[in-house]
């Protein structure tokens, strides 16, 4: 959105500042759902709210154009917040950015004198401008805000009695509204967009945390309808599961979902798994089906399981079981990129078990559990997450703050990189070689497993010894599953 006038400003002034870099999704990303129900009870036009007069305002710009923007109610000819608009102003604001400029569009029924109805639209903006002030000073941060009165509008009258708040910080976008339910063919731009979706199953659903959770990993994991992976071996590594009622969630909102996999350079499936698996830590996980009539253990816990450690099994597995295979079968097999010729180990890396939207995913689940917390990044893994509020607030905090385990690229990647144990000296990691040592027993041992799993997959109901990985392949999956890790501490040196 862009400010073209030149309007009254006011600045919020701070003694400090946060010299971080501001996330895309901010302020003005969580537009309310609402049914407003205001009744005016006549024409009669009062000039005071709560013994307030609205007076002569006179520090607004006219302006007469559409905005878009976040809508909050005010009561009947007044300067007073209608039910929780005020609260749902003030959680928005914490997500304004040190610096940016945010412009406040005051708007009146229209009924009424149009000169009364000018000066209470400015009240509804000086109102609202003082009240994300107060967020902001808290905080001691700045930013330019910007009040607009649009008098007396046409259109349903208990909307227009309200403010339009739109943000744009420097690295900020505007967030389109989505209705819920949504388009079926929506695809979103921004996590503000896909944390809607999140409201939306909230909202129609009454799932607690965990059960959203649940739902929402489902959508691309563990069952029959999941767009990624439909296997249920997903119920062992994460023991909790729920079968959505149809009549909650809406066909055209589940759509929606499973259109949008990669959000903002994401794999929003692997934030889902990380967290969900975070609330129901296990040390191990145990697979039942894997080979036929075995049990397979792997001795990795679930939360590492379900991400990271478990894209660097992958990718081991990969290696030796695509050049095991025969052309045909490497041809057919996802695991292998469908490439007829054996690759490299950067390659299963790279493209096909660990691109950088998986492990941004991944990292990502570990961020939002250290901001939810508010615990350090050093050594949190395997902290169980316990969440008290909407897996859309959790959302919300984290993508619409600058807590920097969240806005900060640098930071963000610095946690991680704690998360794991690592040593960083000036951007670089030095105990790399411990960490593979920490790390390749379970790595390793995921690796085995998932390679029985690609060997299946390609040949069929095979005997057991068939699939089972020995001699040179055991040997060879040891020796990849510590390169994999090496590729990983490097691409996570590399974003520090």
């Amino acid at each position: 959105m862009k400010f073209e006038s030149t309007p009254h400003t006011d600045t919020v002034t701070s003694s400090r500042h946060a010299p971080v870099q501001r996330n895309k999704d901010s302020f003005n990303q969580f537009p309310s759902f609402f049914n407003a129900q205001d009744h005016t009870g006549g024409d009669f036009i009062q000039r005071k709210c709560l013994d307030k007069e609205i007076g002569e305002q006179t520090e607004c710009n006219r302006v007469n154009t559409d905005v878009d923007g976040t809508r909050y109610f005010f009561k009947v000819n007044c300067d007073e917040y209608k039910d929780d608009s005020e609260q749902k102003l003030k959680d928005a604001a914490e997500g304004i950015p040190d610096e940016g400029t945010v412009a406040i569009h005051g708007f009146a029924s229209e009924e009424g004198p149009p000169a009364f109805n000018a000066n209470l639209a400015c009240a509804r903006a000086v109102k609202a401008r003082d009240t994300i002030q107060a967020v902001l000073s808290k905080k001691g941060f700045e930013a330019t805000i910007l009040i607009f009165s649009h008098g007396a509008s046409p259109g349903n009258r208990p909307r227009m009695r309200s403010v339009v708040v739109a943000h744009k910080g420097r690295e900020v976008d505007t967030v389109p509204y989505v209705s819920c339910p949504p388009d079926p063919n929506l695809k979103v731009n921004s996590v503000g967009e896909y944390i809607q979706l999140i409201e939306c199953v909230e909202s129609t659903t009454h799932f607690s945390p965990l059960e959203t959770l649940a739902l929402l990993r489902q959508i691309y994991y563990g069952k029959p309808w999941s767009v990624t992976s439909q296997t249920d071996l997903w119920d062992a590594v994460i023991p909790f599961s729920v079968t959505p009622d149809p009549k909650k969630l809406h066909p055209d909102l589940f759509k929606a979902l499973g259109n949008n996999v990669n959000v903002e350079g994401r794999d929003i499936g692997h934030v889902f798994t990380g967290l969900q698996a975070m609330m129901l830590p296990l040390n191990r996980v145990t697979l039942s089906a894997l080979p036929p009539k075995d049990i397979a253990t792997v001795d990795m816990d679930n939360e590492a399981f379900a991400t990271w450690g478990g894209d660097l099994g992958a990718t081991a597995a990969a290696m030796v079981a695509c050049w095991s295979l025969e052309s045909i079968h490497r041809l057919r097999s996802e695991d292998c990129g469908k490439m007829g010729m054996p690759m490299a180990l950067q390659f299963y890396f790279t493209k096909v078990q660990a691109p950088d939207e998986d492990l941004e995913g991944d990292m990502d689940a570990y961020l939002i559990r250290a901001n939810a917390k508010g615990i350090p990044c050093t050594n949190s893994a395997m902290n169980p997450l316990v969440l008290s509020g909407p897996v859309s607030q959790m959302f919300k905090n984290f993508y619409n703050s600058r807590a920097r385990t969240g806005s900060s690229m640098r930071n963000r990647y610095h946690c991680f990189a704690e998360v794991l144990g690592a040593q960083i000296s000036n951007r670089t990691i030095t105990n790399k070689s411990k960490l593979i040592e920490r790390y390749h027993p379970a790595v390793s041992d995921f690796a085995k497993t998932y390679f029985v799993k690609i060997m299946k997959e390609a040949k069929g109901p095979y005997p057991p010894h068939a699939i089972m990985p020995h001699g040179h392949q055991s040997i060879r999956l040891e020796t990849h599953s510590a390169a994999a890790i090496e590729i990983f501490l490097n691409w996570l040196e590399q974003k520090l």
